[in-house]
């Protein structure tokens, strides 16, 4: 009886061991996993910036066509869409990491690693987030500007068609009345 109980004491351990190699095997899979995602989450992160840089160039540049600044504030809102899936795709690796740490040896440090980890990845949405709202500003903005385009050119041409018109009527006063008589028609 206290040999079965040794027995079963040396089998729990050995399971313990097992579990705990794989455990170790297991965690220096992820370890690896979230040290080459936190190199991607950098690189990607800097790739986005470039990008949408340039795209808020195109946005903001009066040189451009209305429809080139609108199709530009477009890809910078698909770029920065892609960043926040892609950046919270790769800390969710580096959450599981820490929460594989946490679960394997539960002392302080590793659960401060874990909540940092979270905390990671409210900072990549809030960061992502307050660009996609400086990107929705600048749509409405756009479309603003664009609309006071088009109502200024509206009023010019009126004008110029008011201004044609009191030509005409100097020229019917003089006795041209076919001239009146064609722009009128």
């Amino acid at each position: 009886s206290s040999f079965s109980t040794m027995t079963a004491n040396i089998r729990n351990v050995s399971k313990g061991l097992v579990d705990s190699w794989k455990n170790s095997v297991g965690l220096v899979e992820i370890e690896k996993r979230a040290g080459r995602a936190e190199i991607t989450l950098q690189k990607l992160a800097l790739t986005s910036l470039k990008n949408a840089e340039i795209q808020r160039q195109i946005r903001d540049d009066e040189t451009k066509t209305f429809a080139e600044r609108i199709e530009a504030n477009q890809k910078l809102n698909d770029i920065l869409v892609d960043q926040l899936n892609a950046e919270k795709n790769v800390q969710f690796i580096i959450i599981e990491k820490a929460r594989a740490q946490y679960k394997l040896n539960k002392n302080e440090e590793n659960f401060l690693a874990l909540e940092q980890a979270k905390i990671g990845l409210l900072e990549i949405e809030e960061r992502i987030t307050g660009q996609l709202s400086e990107q929705k500003t600048n749509q409405v903005a756009l479309t603003k500007e664009q609309q006071e385009a088009e109502n200024e050119l509206r009023r010019r041409l009126k004008n110029s068609k008011s201004s044609r018109n009191s030509r005409s009527w100097k020229k019917w006063s003089r006795g041209c009345t076919k001239c009146i008589y064609k722009r009128f028609r």
